[in-house]
């Protein structure tokens, strides 16, 4: 695992989607305890990911046995003293994705855009599919491959 790879930076409250690239973490002792450093793909590029506590590594290995894509997602608690404790989780990606795709579609009406003249099922797919596209590059948390449960979906609710 090379060590000269960016840190994955997380947004707070933004979920996002990594492709694990090794079986086992590197593991290592610092000041603070132990850490785990992860080798992942986000977005294409090559990251170097830090597990933050053993509950997360221990989800990341439980996850690994069935799949290399997750969601990482970071949030953050106010505790007293006006300070802030951030949590971290993981999830396996397509359930994400599913969980994801269904709250934005039930909580606003289908966004489709165009005045559809052709009706037929093909020319109803090919709509979809535009708009599938239009949508999955607006959301950070979607990915191309994405596309196409984005237009099934939509083609099911027109």
């Amino acid at each position: 695992m090379a060590s000269n790879r960016e840190k994955l930076e997380l947004t707070l409250n933004e979920p996002t989607v990594v492709e694990f690239l090794y079986d086992k973490p590197r593991v290592g002792e610092g000041q603070y305890g132990t850490y785990w450093i992860w080798g992942v793909r986000h977005k294409g590029i090559e990251k170097t990911f830090f597990a933050p506590s053993a509950s997360i590594e221990q989800e990341i290995e439980a996850i690994r046995k069935t799949s290399n894509m997750m969601v990482i997602t970071q949030s953050a608690e106010n505790l007293p003293g006006g300070k802030l404790r951030k949590i971290t989780t993981v999830a396996p990606y397509g359930s994400s994705t599913e969980t994801y795709l269904q709250r934005e579609f039930n909580a606003s009406p289908v966004p489709m855009q165009a005045v559809i003249t052709d009706t037929s099922p093909a020319s109803l797919m090919r709509e979809c599919l535009k708009q599938a596209e239009t949508i999955v590059t607006s959301h950070q948390f979607l990915e191309k491959g994405d596309i196409l449960t984005v237009a099934i979906e939509l083609f099911k609710r027109s």
